[in-house]
């Protein structure tokens, strides 16, 4: 359908551009395949085509938008009525100080062959779960992003990836949790994971414990390391919120408090998929420091941020919510993860984060699904569920030891409206220190 837009987008901009000081159209598309599984049976599979087009009009510095499902050329006659209809509403509106207009064209193309068909990913599934009791979802195909404009500005991107989220289950609230996401499909990656989930479904057959409130070294896998940094997202790195003194962040941001030097984090483009430019068809940096040793390095300005602020933007959406965080890597081993831990708590998946103090960026939540004692460097036993309560500023700050040599790039599996494309490359972290409190 980018063919499509590629070819219907210039008629609507040459036939309303008139009725307008300046016209924009952003398209989204997707083409994906959809399979639920349950005790490793397929149970739904579905097929989902949809495309949307977002049209931005703007007239004496006022402006309007208007989205609707885009088929083909029968839609044109409809899209020109709608747009005329809507130009002589800005008669009635107030003009937008936050207003963004684009002055010179930009031009970008990001085109990646191929397919995922997801026969080979369903077989292979079927064939390595069989006799275990697999819960999952699986996605996978095309999307599609595309932005034209009255000034010539002309973006295009598709790209094919897939994810799939999946349980080994085993009794009651009891399951070993995993994902596998990308690009490219590889049967001995996947099958490797659900290797090790197996075996982390053995050690969860043991008799859960119950751990008394306290501190304990732990160990997060960068799957628990994502649950905190995800809700740090929603505000943390926002040049708005920061203006306005409501990121968690704040005392990172005035150099109050730092992190530990080997803590980076990115914007990072580069392997995730995501567009290189945003909802205003700005184009956007690659990589954009966010923390670099432990310190604030930047945060992200939206077009609308930067002209009510009289500062320079860096192609932020308008959220200004990292898409693609990237932490980097350390030096601790996969296989010295446990007889580093030594006495402590491995934690794999988290859940339910919030702030429980939001000026001191300290986070609650819950242990769930592979999280375990462990004693002398091996696991000794399951443990029940805890709520921990934690400052960031400690747990990657004075208390963090090593971060893993090795990153997962975990996909957002999210399908909410459409398929989500956000994705976040992160390690494990090992700490000091790590309080369970009920």
């Amino acid at each position: 359908m980018l063919t499509a837009f590629s070819q219907l987008g210039p008629l609507i901009i040459e036939k309303m551009g008139q009725e307008f000081d300046y016209l924009a159209l952003t398209f989204s598309g997707e083409q994906s395949d959809f399979c639920r599984f349950n005790h490793a049976k397929i149970r739904q599979l579905g097929r989902v085509e949809q495309n949307t087009l977002l049209i931005k009009g703007v007239k004496n510095e006022k402006s309007i938008k208007y989205a609707t499902p885009l088929r083909g050329k029968e839609d044109l006659e409809q899209i020109f009525t709608e747009l005329k209809l809507l130009s002589q509403q800005t008669d009635f509106m107030e003009k937008d100080p936050g207003l963004f207009l684009p002055k010179t064209a930009q031009k970008s193309s990001t085109i990646e062959p191929g397919e995922i068909a997801s026969e080979p990913i369903i077989k292979t599934v079927l064939n390595l779960a069989s006799s275990s009791d697999f819960v999952g979802f699986l996605a996978s195909g095309r999307n599609d992003r595309a932005f034209l404009d009255s000034v010539g500005t002309v973006h295009e991107f598709s790209i094919p990836s897939f994810s799939l989220d999946w349980c080994l289950y085993l009794r009651g609230d009891i399951a070993s949790k995993n994902s596998y996401g990308g690009f490219v499909f590889d049967e001995d990656t996947l099958a490797h994971k659900l290797r090790e989930g197996h075996k982390t479904l053995e050690a969860l057959k043991k008799e859960r414990i119950a751990l008394p409130k306290g501190t304990y070294r732990a160990y997060l896998a960068p799957e628990a390391l994502q649950e905190i940094l995800s809700l740090l997202a929603y505000q943390g790195f926002s040049e708005w919120e920061f203006r306005h003194k409501t990121s968690p962040l704040m005392a990172l941001y005035d150099g109050r408090k730092s992190l530990h030097p080997s803590v980076s984090l990115h914007q990072d483009l580069s392997q995730t998929p995501i567009p290189p430019f945003n909802q205003e068809g700005v184009l956007r940096p690659q990589v954009l420091p966010l923390m670099e040793q432990g310190k604030f390095a930047g945060s992200l300005v939206s077009e609308r941020t930067a002209k009510l602020c009289g500062i320079e933007s860096n192609g932020a959406d308008l959220g200004e919510v990292p898409e693609a965080l990237t932490m980097g890597a350390g030096s601790l081993a996969a296989d010295e993860i446990l007889r580093s831990l030594d006495h402590g708590i491995y934690l794999q998946n988290l859940w339910y984060t919030n702030y429980s103090d939001h000026d001191h960026c300290k986070v609650t939540g819950m242990t769930r699904f592979a999280c375990f004692l462990v004693e002398n460097g091996e696991i000794k036993a399951p443990i029940k569920v805890m709520r921990f309560d934690e400052s960031l500023y400690e747990l990657l700050g004075e208390h963090l030891e090593q971060l893993s040599e090795q990153r997962e790039l975990l996909l957002d599996s999210g399908t909410y409206q459409s398929r989500h494309l956000g994705a976040h490359l992160l390690p494990g972290a090992l700490v000091q220190k790590f309080h369970l409190t009920l």
